[in-house]
């Protein structure tokens, strides 16, 4: 899948870079990248929904992550 806001260049070193860490590594890297996703979507349900409480914040990612994957079904 081509990445759209990154130059060609920095693409192959980054490619470079996951292809030479070992499965372990690798393994973290992704859960890294996961968690900074939520966290980042999080933050972005708290400003566009203020109402919202922190219970309320993860609940509301889970049913929108839920209905676009049943959407593209």
């Amino acid at each position: 899948m081509p990445v759209r806001d990154t130059t060609a260049r920095a693409q192959a070193i980054q490619t470079a870079i996951f292809r030479s860490l070992r499965p372990a590594e690798r393994f973290r890297s992704a859960i890294e990248m996961s968690d900074f996703t939520h966290k980042l979507a999080e933050a972005g349900l708290r400003q566009r929904r203020p109402e919202c409480d922190e219970d309320q914040i993860p609940r509301l990612l889970a049913e929108i992550l839920y209905l676009h994957r049943e959407r593209l079904r």
